[in-house]
């Protein structure tokens, strides 16, 4: 709800906007501002990520709604990387049974997080054509190498596969367990198409605007509570994030309708060829590494792994991987017991799977 100082600081704004307009354009404009704070009152105007705006270009989502329409319903495989927390259960089923796919393959860095693959997403376990659609949410920033996902994403989808992207551009340093880099739409469109996706869509106008970018970012701070003035810092803070937040129509009023200033990036990039939907056949009745195995592979060889009933070996490679309640742990490679291929021989194959 807006605080007491929010509704104080609104005030003045209507009566700036009073003095400078015109009695019609004013009540036109106030009344703009007021119908914003009443939709969003409730919602976001002091939490959470905004949403997208209301008035911004939709040709980004019908995009993608297009793109993924042909992998809906067909036994599709969904990868999604660097899940955190935000993939219960609950939410995979939605989506599986919405989309009626065969898989929702989470993959994380950190097991803690209990994902269905523990994987580098710059070296992904899985094999060349694997996967119908890959994903990820507020990952990239955390990847020293985001040229590498790309590359990798590009690798596994099948052709006509669909990868889509979300990426904050102006938001706090965060931790996970580091924050390395913000990327423009332009690195997105230059370094999907350098990676061989020959249709890239790419958008920042959902949440574009200044007051839209002051507003989100102002949201992620808070008063340190161990001081004296936390509770006049609170309050303070909490009525500039609440003034920014009803500000938001006044974004189109501004130069350049401040397009150019946006929290957060959009991509979509379809990988050319003919799409042939995977057609696998939705099995929860065994654990996912065992489901999944004929989709993996060795992440630095690219040599794929097979499931014996307690582990994914590599013979090629000469390793394997061990499964823990299900999980499929590609970060922990272990020697097989017994002779290993050459070296030599080993090495001129992994050359010949990594150029495809």
């Amino acid at each position: 709800m807006p605080t007491d100082g929010h509704e104080r600081l609104l005030a003045v704004v209507r009566e700036m906007v009073r003095e400078q307009l015109p009695a019609d354009r004013a009540d036109a404009l106030t009344a703009r501002i007021d119908e914003h704070v009443a939709a969003i009152r409730d919602t976001w105007l002091l939490r959470g990520v905004n949403p997208s705006r209301p008035d911004a270009d939709p040709a980004w989502d019908l995009a993608r709604a297009e793109a993924y329409r042909p992998t809906e319903h067909v036994g599709a495989v969904h990868l999604e990387l660097g899940t955190f927390t935000t993939f219960p259960e609950s939410k995979v089923d939605e989506m599986v049974t919405g989309d009626g796919l065969s898989e929702f393959i989470r993959l994380d860095f950190d097991r803690e997080y209990r994902p269905d693959v523990v994987g580098d997403v710059t070296a992904l376990p899985f094999r060349e054509s694997s996967v119908d659609r890959v994903a990820s949410n507020s990952l990239f920033e955390h990847v020293a190498h985001p040229h590498r996902i790309i590359r990798e994403s590009f690798r596994i989808l099948r052709p006509g596969g669909v990868m889509v992207v979300v990426m904050p551009f102006v938001i706090h340093r965060h931790g996970y367990p580091h924050d390395y880099v913000r990327l423009t739409p332009q690195f997105f469109e230059r370094a999907c198409r350098q990676a061989g996706f020959s249709e890239v869509v790419v958008d920042e106008d959902a949440s574009s605007g200044l007051f839209n970018v002051l507003h989100n970012s102002s949201k992620m701070g808070a008063a340190d509570p161990a001081l004296p003035e936390a509770a006049a810092v609170q309050a303070v803070h909490e009525a500039v994030v609440g003034l920014l937040g009803a500000l938001l129509p006044v974004d189109r009023l501004l130069q350049d309708q401040s397009r150019t200033w946006f929290h957060s990036v959009r991509v979509l990039a379809v990988k050319p060829g003919a799409y042939e939907p995977s057609r696998r056949r939705r099995d929860t009745t065994r654990p996912i590494a065992e489901r999944v195995a004929d989709l993996l592979a060795d992440p630095d060889t690219k040599a794929p792994v097979t499931f014996d009933g307690r582990r994914l070996t590599c013979d090629f490679a000469g390793r394997w991987f061990p499964v823990e309640q299900g999980m499929a742990v590609m970060t922990e490679p272990r020697a097989l017991e017994g002779p290993a291929r050459p070296l030599r021989e080993r090495a001129r194959e992994v050359a010949r799977r990594v150029r495809g």
